[in-house]
């Protein structure tokens, strides 16, 4: 029903009208922004000299409701597996979609790796078929968007994910958190341990949480902690209204952790192909690789891990950069040995975050730690000063589960991360202790990532067209929520003259939403210009 505005104090006072509240916002077509969002434009470039990273050659297989197709942007990439469920169901045609569709015969549905291979499967029979796949079809990595009970803890199909990985030493296994999150399943009345499995409880694995392309929680991601304490989701990536395939050439948006999840899987395939690249066509190491990813993501939340968030979410720019400028480390630690690393860190870096990662041995499910190989880590500067990793308290009341993680010593996670603001540079200790390793050596990554007070533009970066009349959201990166404000600006004569789009915007908001002004133009570029006298003072 309609009803004008004057009415609504006359409506409410109606005994029998309990509530009433406006109509939700209609869904906005997101599949480009998820894209933008993930950063995956920056290393999947529409101008001719950008990278070209769109997970060409790299194999993802997936785990879902049944066979996909027909679908133009899928031509020549699906291998639909033998005894798939073929009814109706749609669910995995649009999880396909976000992980690698094409985009031909719509341009902004292009999933986050557009140019991977995909292999099709029922529910979990991609991780049944892994180990053959993974030396006959070269898959290297799986995703599944499928739930098996909430809070379900580390069982034996987290064992057996953990198992399978370590043993694949390319493969990755990317997992939906859940969409749990509103409910008390997990025995807390704001949503926590909500986890719902199984697989992607495995320490090994990757759960990713929903969030808006606001970089907002969802309402119904699952949140963390697992059943026994460690930290899930690891990542988020944006689920809400997600644009992409259907069968017969046609297109829907849905919104769910089962929408995080591809998107994680298919930014992991173009970086997998970027690693191949310059790396004389080897494979990466998969836990390099999750490092990579959960080091360089961008923090939301609380300061540090949180078990909303992760690490925050996924930015396929900085984990490439990383990548690329080598900012990582691969070693191995026997029992009761201390390895000592130094990291050079430059001048005026804003803020230092340190990871250590290792794909443990697989536990025992019925032990209440899951955690089997232990490893410390310890960073110390110049004047002997020590810092320890951010760690979250997982006792089950809101309060602590709602707070920010503090130093302190990790004796339940194979992934720990030490995160320094405003460090001097110089050389730094990092001292990495095998605590206790009962099956050693242990193989592990060190990764390393140095932000700066700089604003980065992410979207548009050249090469994009847009239709008169359709708002755009730029993106940028940029640390620091002290970076003050700045001036939007573009200029559609090669930089002779500017316009204003706006001023005086927050650079930490980190997108702006502004129609494109209709030129016929071929080229139109866009300027981000500090404000008079912004802050430029760092967190203490």
């Amino acid at each position: 029903m309609q009803i004008n505005e004057n009415k609504l104090s006359e409506l409410a006072s109606i005994p029998w009208v309990k509530y009433f509240q406006p109509i939700s916002a209609p869904a906005e077509l997101e599949n480009l922004t998820e894209r933008t969002n993930h950063r995956v434009n920056t290393i999947d470039a529409s101008y001719a000299s950008g990278l070209h990273y769109d997970g060409t050659g790299v194999s993802v297989s997936i785990g879902d409701d049944g066979q996909i197709g027909p679908h133009i942007d899928f031509k020549g990439r699906i291998i639909n597996h033998a005894n798939l469920n073929a009814t109706s169901n749609t669910h995995a045609d649009h999880v396909a979609g976000i992980v690698g569709g094409g985009g031909n015969f719509n341009p902004i549905s292009s999933g986050n790796g557009r140019g991977a291979d995909m292999h099709i499967y029922d529910y979990y029979n991609n991780i049944n078929n892994a180990p053959t796949d993974y030396n006959t079809a070269g898959v290297r990595i799986l995703t599944n968007s499928l739930g098996q009970g909430c809070n379900a803890g580390y069982n034996n199909d987290a064992q057996d994910m953990d198992l399978l990985i370590r043993s694949n030493q390319s493969l990755l296994s990317i997992h939906s958190s859940g969409n749990s999150g509103g409910s008390s399943c997990g025995g807390n009345s704001q949503g926590f341990f909500t986890i719902t499995g199984g697989y992607k409880s495995g320490k090994n694995a990757i759960a990713t949480g929903n969030i808006t392309n606001d970089d907002a929680l969802a309402p119904s991601s699952s949140k963390g902690p697992s059943e026994d304490g460690r930290l899930k989701p690891e990542i988020v990536a944006t689920g809400t209204d997600v644009f992409s395939t259907q069968p017969n050439n046609t297109y829907d948006s849905f919104t769910g952790t089962s929408m995080a999840c591809p998107g994680v899987a298919g930014t992991l395939a173009s970086l997998y192909q970027a690693y191949r690249t310059e790396n004389a066509g080897a494979d990466p190491y998969s836990a390099l690789m999750k490092a990579l990813l959960l080091n360089t993501a961008d923090d939301l939340g609380t300061r540090g891990p949180d078990f909303k968030f992760g690490f925050g979410r996924i930015n396929a720019r900085r984990a490439y950069n990383a990548m690329k400028n080598q900012q990582y480390i691969i070693d191995s630690i026997d029992n009761g040995n201390t390895k000592n690393f130094i990291i050079n860190v430059p001048s005026n870096v804003s803020q230092m975050k340190v990871m250590c990662y290792w794909h443990d041995i697989e536990g025992n499910p019925a032990s209440s730690i899951a955690l089997v190989n232990d490893i410390n880590i310890m960073l110390e500067d110049a004047n002997a000063f020590t810092f320890q990793p951010l760690v979250m308290n997982n006792a089950n009341n809101n309060t602590t589960l709602n707070a920010a993680a503090t130093e302190n010593i990790d004796a339940l996670n194979n992934v720990e991360q030490i995160v320094l603001d405003v460090p001097q540079g110089g050389n730094y200790n990092l001292y990495v202790e095998g605590l206790n390793i009962p099956q050693g050596p242990q193989k592990f990554v060190i990764a390393y990532e140095f932000l700066t007070d700089s604003v980065t533009l992410i979207y548009p970066q050249g090469g994009e067209s847009f239709a008169n009349g359709v708002t755009e959201r730029i993106r940028w990166d940029a640390y620091n929520n002290n970076l003050g404000t700045f001036k939007l600006e573009y200029s559609s004569n090669a930089g002779a003259t500017w316009n204003t789009i706006a001023n005086a915007v927050q650079a930490y908001r980190l997108y702006f939403d502004s129609t494109p002004p209709t030129l016929v133009t071929v080229s139109i570029r866009l300027a981000s210009i500090a404000d008079p006298q912004p802050s430029r003072q760092r967190d203490p």
